[in-house]
């Protein structure tokens, strides 16, 4: 089956199944301690550091920035759980949704491109 999707369905399936680990618990504090605290948190809990997966973002640059350039799959993903979307569904987790994915976006960018 997976070598019948397009590069970029793999790599939206990836992105989702880290997505689909973050709880409400985190969620709700990530909006407490504001976007920047959250793309630090997301940097350590998805191994940025890490050479492998570094090199990974490396090779799908493209399909990745394409995924976070658009929020809307990030929220629909995270909303699949009522206790998120509530949190999301507020004027402070949109700003906070679109925030983080922005700074995470860029944290990405310069990784590969620093």
């Amino acid at each position: 089956m997976l070598s019948r999707l397009r590069k970029d369905e793999v790599v939206e399936k990836f992105i989702n199944y880290w997505l689909e680990k973050l709880e409400a618990e985190h969620v709700a504090e990530g909006i407490r301690r504001g976007p920047e605290a959250t793309a630090e948190w997301l940097a350590n809990f998805l191994h940025f550091d890490n050479p492998t997966v570094r090199f990974i973002i490396m090779l799908h640059w493209r399909e990745i920035s394409a995924y976070l350039s658009k929020v809307e799959n990030v929220y629909n993903v995270l909303a699949r759980k009522p206790e998120i979307k509530k949190l999301l569904d507020t004027p402070q987790g949109r700003m906070w949704l679109n925030k983080t994915v922005e700074l995470l976006y860029w944290k990405l960018y310069h990784l590969v491109k620093g």
